[in-house]
């Protein structure tokens, strides 16, 4: 660190502080410039936040003092606070301005004195709210959106302000004489852009799986026989890996047993419960908030597993990222994790990985055609759709299907397609999930399905086996 940024001999925390605050704009510095020297120096982890409104606060109060008594209030953070001043004067000395310090004042006294105020709230559609109250604050303050936030009792890491509106009261009282209040109104929304990141990050930088290499050890011959691992809506989250332990047992002793020439594993499909840290779907939605460094965790280890055996019993193993409703950018973004992890790996050879962003994919498995989609768009025009945005897969075929969840139920339905003379048409399979059942799906009925994951096997021109998981 610079020396300019050290403390200085005999310098107190509260002169430091103020010393590099009060030269931020000399010494050209942002205010997390600000956060990351004071941390440094003083061994701290707050937020850039803390440390701005400290000193817009402490600036607002050393201006008040100038031409007031050496006793009185400023707005911090929504509550009253008393400067008492340790020395006769503010001096400033080689740029260091000695102050005195900042004593909470009795909340619940002042209170009492508050003029009459009626605090509102009000949730709106979309999530988003309303909050109308009486708030102490600064000209700084009111500008600030995370001190308006927290003053109105939002935390700013899960609500984002949409708009502020003050209006200025002047309140005289005996105690205090004239003060400035503020009628503060906000309009707020759920925030899924502040997402944290850093845990995770963190989380998967632990991650101690190598991807050493795993050789086949089935054997090769003639027989052309392929596998569709499509397991759609796992929830983690909601789920654990060990709620999927059977599951996973299944799958093993079938790739344990079986050789394959090809394996593809559809990834995505709302793997994961939440799309940030907040409790929300791709689409912004509320649902259960869950622990989603767990929930990643416990779905890579769920993948590993799979990934790992799928190596040992096939030639090729294909993963695909398939989007759904709930994880759309943390699916791909585990995909993508998948993708460095083995890709890099002595596997890579016999491995290929599909991130494209679509909505709808379709791959030969020999003469078998597999389409795949979440199935919470165009779901009823799914067989139309594949049959004219893959031409060329839907022309080589014999058998065509296409797989989709989303609604947590199994049905399939066979219809005739009207635009190839094909007299096996088209299987279009509504998949099942075997998650446990979330409060969203009990509140609205949803509890009747029947909980289990299907695994296709395929000679090279028809699907020939189903096995439930």
């Amino acid at each position: 660190m610079s020396n300019d940024f050290s403390r200085l001999e005999n310098e107190s925390v509260k002169d430091y502080k103020v010393r590099i605050c009060s030269n931020k704009e000399q010494y050209n510095l942002s205010w997390e410039n600000v956060k990351n020297i004071l941390n440094e120096e003083l061994g701290e982890k707050h937020g850039e936040s803390k440390y701005r409104k400290e000193w817009y606060a402490f600036k607002d109060g050393m201006d008040y003092q100038k031409d007031k008594s050496n006793n009185y209030d400023v707005g911090v953070s929504g509550e009253r606070f008393t400067l008492r001043s340790t020395l006769d004067a503010p001096k400033i000395t080689a740029g260091v301005l000695n102050t005195g310090e900042f004593v909470k004042a009795n909340p619940k006294e002042d209170d009492e004195e508050l003029p009459p105020y009626k605090e509102t709230t009000e949730i709106l559609k979309d999530g988003m709210q309303r909050s109308d109250k009486l708030v102490w604050m600064n000209q700084q303050q009111r500008k600030d959106p995370d001190f308006l936030l927290e003053a109105h009792g939002y935390d700013p890491k899960e609500w984002e302000l949409t708009s502020s509106k003050s209006s200025m009261w002047n309140q005289h009282n005996k105690k205090h004489g004239t003060v400035i209040l503020y009628s503060s109104k906000i309009s707020v929304k759920p925030n899924a852009s502040k997402f944290d990141w850093e845990g995770l990050v963190k989380d998967i930088e632990g991650y101690q799986h190598p991807a050493p290499l795993v050789e086949f050890k089935g054997h090769k011959d003639d027989t052309y026989r392929t596998l569709n691992i499509p397991l759609f809506d796992l929830h983690f989250g909601i789920n654990t890996f060990e709620d999927y332990h059977s599951t996973l047992h299944k799958i093993l002793n079938i790739l344990e047993n079986n050789t394959y020439k090809e394996i593809i594993i559809p990834i995505g499909q709302d793997g994961l419960h939440n799309n940030d840290f907040n409790g929300q779907t791709a689409n912004g939605t509320r649902v259960d908030k869950v622990d989603m460094v767990k929930a990643w965790d416990d779905m890579h280890k769920f993948y590993n597993y799979i990934i790992d055996a799928a190596l040992e019993s096939s030639e090729i193993v294909k993963i695909v990222f398939s989007s759904g409703n709930h994880d759309f950018s943390l699916g791909w973004s585990f995909v993508k994790m998948l993708e460095a992890e083995y890709g890099k790996s002595e596997n890579a050879y016999r491995m290929g990985f599909d991130t494209r962003v679509k909505e709808r994919k379709a791959f030969l498995l020999g003469n078998v055609f597999i389409g795949i989609t979440h199935g919470d768009k165009a779901r009823k025009n799914a067989a139309a759709l594949f049959s004219v945005e893959f031409p060329q897969y839907w022309a080589q075929s014999k058998t065509r299907e296409v797989y989709m969840g989303h609604l947590h139920r199994k049905r399939a339905t066979k219809k005739e397609t009207e635009l190839i003379h094909d007299s096996e048409g088209i299987i279009v399979r509504e998949l099942g999930t075997g998650n446990k059942i979330d409060q969203y799906h009990e509140d609205n009925g949803y509890t009747m399905a029947h909980r289990e994951f299907e695994i296709f096997e395929y000679d090279k021109d028809k699907k020939t086996h189903i096995y439930y998981v």
